[in-house]
This record gives C-alpha cells, sequence and structure tokens, in this order.
C-alpha cells in the first residue's frame, strides 16, 4: 500500500508540473491522504476489536483539506472510556503505514474531556480544532467533542480569543518581519501573509461562526 501511495502522490506532482492548479494540488492530495488513512482504519483488527467509540480526526492544514505535499499529517485519535485501553493498538495501526509512506504525523490521542482540557493549555491546540474534521470513526463522540469545545472553550470568552490571536500575531511580525518589501519576506509568517489570513478566518469561526471569505 506505501508503494502504490508514493506512486499517486508522484503521479500528482507529474500534473503539477503539467499545469495543475495549487487549489486542484491541495485537493487531491488531501483526498489522496484521506482514502489511505481510513482504508487502514476500516481494515484495522485494533479498531474492530476496540469496545468503545473510536473517532479519527484531522486538525490544522489538513483539516482545512489544505494538505501541501511536504506538510504534517496532523490527526487526533478520539476516544471515550471504555475504548483508552486499546488505543495504542489502534494508533499504531494508522500511525506506521503513514510513517512507512514517507509522512511526518503529528498525532495525539485523547478522550474528549482531555482534548478540551488541553486545548485551554495550548493555544495552538485550541485554535487547531477550529480547522477539525471528522475523518472516520464515531460521529457522535466528534460531535460531543465539538459542543465541549464551544461550552469550555468559546462561550463567554471570544474576546479573550481574540486578545490572545491579536498578542500571537505581533510576536509573530516581530520575529518574521511586518514589511512587504523587505528584500525576503516570509510569504507565511510576515505581515499580511499566509499566516494573517488564517488569524483573521479563525477569529472569524471562533467569534461569529463563519466559515470561509465568502
Amino acid at each position: 500500500m506505501s508503494l502504490e501511495l508514493h506512486a499517486q502522490r508522484q503521479a500528482l506532482e507529474e500534473l503539477w508540473e503539467q499545469g495543475l492548479s495549487g487549489h486542484q494540488l491541495l485537493e487531491q492530495h488531501t483526498e489522496l491522504v484521506d482514502g489511505f488513512i481510513i482504508d487502514h482504519f476500516n481494515a484495522s483488527p485494533a479498531v474492530s476489536q476496540a469496545r468503545g467509540e473510536i473517532a479519527l480526526v484531522a486538525l490544522g492544514g489538513y483539516g482545512r483539506q489544505e494538505l501541501y505535499p511536504y506538510s504534517d499529517v496532523d490527526l487526533l485519535l478520539l476516544h471515550d472510556r471504555k475504548s483508552k485501553k486499546d488505543m495504542q493498538a489502534v494508533a499504531e495501526s494508522i500511525l506506521y503505514p503513514l510513517w512507512d509512506g514517507g509522512f511526518d504525523v503529528g498525532h495525539s490521542v485523547r478522550s474528549v474531556k482531555d482534548a478540551v482540557r488541553f486545548a485551554k493549555e495550548d493555544f495552538i491546540f485550541e485554535v487547531s480544532l477550529l480547522d477539525s474534521r471528522l475523518l472516520v470513526g464515531s460521529e457522535s463522540l466528534y460531535r460531543e467533542l465539538l459542543d465541549r469545545y464551544q461550552k469550555k472553550i468559546l462561550y463567554g470568552q471570544r474576546q479573550k480569543f481574540v486578545r490572545t490571536m491579536d498578542a500571537m500575531c505581533v510576536e509573530r511580525r516581530q520575529k518574521y518581519g511586518t514589511h512587504a518589501y523587505r528584500l525576503e519576506p516570509h510569504v507565511k509568517e510576515g505581515r499580511g501573509g499566509m499566516r494573517d489570513i488564517q488569524a483573521m478566518l479563525w477569529t472569524a469561526k471562533a467569534v461569529f461562526g463563519l466559515s470561509g471569505l465568502a
């Protein structure tokens, strides 16, 4: 399966060289990785033998369906109390094929309560959950995560979110530069770059519930 995945990624690269648009490349690459992960999840004996509910969730750029060819695949393996003891085997059955396929994988294994608790402590993880997307598994468990996230993280605390995001933007601009006319501006992290656009989208989603530029 890893050889097949490698061949499919190579084919995408060739299409890119032939004129495939950047947006189409990201979409097709995301779909390719989605299929690879979902197939391994569904075929995993560890998953089928787990005693409780499990959900596999995409985060960050992967969650937004904007998986660049050399970006990390960020995953959250969500579980309930009954399946907690089975999660090491479940994680290995999903992560090893990805590592064998040459992917850099960022992952965590958490219950709903643990995920929300960590989001309160780590703003990067809090933001990554805004871009979360259920790949496969228990929809009810994923819905429980979203509901708890809204109640425990966003309700009554939207101004705090805005202040923290603003402080992070200021810190980032100080580090990477604030002027578009720099000889080598940082197009991702610098002022007016991709991170600023994403910061606006994250804030719009957290504060107003908006889900896109339109």
